[in-house]
């Protein structure tokens, strides 16, 4: 299996999901800084869960491909409570991945 991940990377996710005020402060820097702007998400959120086996994945899947609908990936994980602050410094790595995994 490919790594997909330098280890500046990895040292971030460590860093950053192991460090509770790491991740409290990116969170409040980023309620302070885009609060007042108007950003877009969606309306109504849509939950998908079930067991093992059941199909989640797929429909998932057809949800994200159908360009309506939008999801997490794995790229987003350190700074999901952050994702305008994670937006604009992963703009500067040119680095995108063969295969994104959705959730």
């Amino acid at each position: 299996m490919k790594d997909n991940y330098s280890l500046l990377e990895k040292l971030l996710h460590k860093f950053v999901l192991k460090n509770y005020i790491i991740k409290s402060t990116i969170y409040e820097l980023e309620k302070f800084l885009y609060s007042k702007k108007s950003i877009d998400t969606p309306k109504k959120n849509i939950f998908i869960s079930g067991l093992a086996r059941s199909g989640t994945t797929m429909l998932l899947n057809i949800f994200y491909d159908s360009g309506k609908f939008s999801s997490l990936t794995y790229r987003d994980i350190p700074f999901s409570l952050s994702p305008n602050l994670w937006k604009f410094l992963s703009a500067c790595t040119t680095k995108r991945f063969e295969q994104e995994r959705i959730h």
